[in-house]
């Protein structure tokens, strides 16, 4: 009976850390950049990148 209960408990704990894998895995993390696009004159050309 130990060996069945031992063999649950590891199961569950696998489920437990695929589950958590599963989950980090669906977050995407993005990165947002802005900045100011000069012309040669150093004047701002006002464009969104």
């Amino acid at each position: 009976m130990g060996g069945i209960r031992r063999g649950l408990t590891l199961v569950g704990l696998l489920i437990a850390i695929a589950t958590g894998a599963l989950r980090a895995a669906a977050q995407i993390a993005t990165t947002t950049v802005s900045d100011t696009v000069y012309r040669a004159d150093l004047k701002a050309l006002g464009v969104t990148l």
